[in-house]
């Protein structure tokens, strides 16, 4: 019987928030609980959030908006430094397989988990009149990405932009394995609150649980 050799992974994101759901609550920590090693390149956490035995934390400017120069910069230099001490690298940004290009020739993955061009109408800090130009972009980004990246996709559904033959890892939650009691009728929705991910919706839920209530936690657009 052979044993699984424990990998030296370094999972990298300039754009999400360093406690990502997708990103570290569930990829980081699966990957440390199957024994390997993880250098995480990410922008800050909130200091409530649990750490995970196995993992170094190097943080870096979170790129918002037009603001992206100095991340990119921070996260490239980071990158060269731990790239060639590592096994296979995971990026979560679509921008970063062409600002790592040239950090080193180790395996690398990029983690599809959402359509890029169809978000662009979510960015409010992209103009209007800029959004067509940027959907093009996006698309040959994700193109070019496909043929040099091995790629993950977080939506069956993405089989239909990059093809059949990719894995999919499906962007749910983690569910504890025992349930746990519940009390009153408050339902959370946990995530970014915005027109074009359903606050819409969101307002018709909570009106349909009254005379409970419905709590959301995160960022919410100006304009909801």
């Amino acid at each position: 019987m052979t044993t699984r050799r424990a990998l030296n992974v370094l999972v990298v994101t300039c754009v999400h928030r360093g406690d990502d759901a997708r990103v570290y609550q569930r990829q980081v920590r699966q990957l440390v609980e199957a024994g390997h090693r993880v250098v995480y390149i990410a922008p800050a956490m909130t200091s409530d959030v649990a750490t995970f035995r196995g993992v170094t934390h190097i943080v870096i400017p979170r790129a918002v908006g037009r603001q992206r120069l100095a991340s990119w910069r921070a996260v490239r230099e980071a990158v060269k430094a731990h790239r060639t001490s590592c096994d296979v690298m995971v990026v979560h940004d679509p921008e970063l397989t062409v600002v790592l290009r040239g950090t080193g020739d180790s395996p690398a993955v990029f983690d599809v988990k959402e359509d890029t061009p169809a978000a662009i109408a979510d960015k409010a800090w992209i103009p209007l009149w800029a959004r067509p130009a940027a959907r093009r972009s996006t698309t040959v980004l994700e193109r070019w990405a496909s043929r040099s990246y091995h790629l993950l996709l977080a939506e069956y559904s993405y089989r239909k932009r990059f093809g059949d033959h990719h894995a999919v890892v499906p962007n749910s939650t983690w569910v504890p394995s025992q349930e746990p009691k519940t009390t009153g009728r408050t339902v959370v929705y946990l995530g970014r609150i915005s027109r074009h991910r359903g606050a819409e919706t969101l307002l018709r839920v909570g009106r349909a649980l009254e005379p409970g209530r419905l709590l959301l936690i995160g960022d919410a657009d100006a304009d909801v």
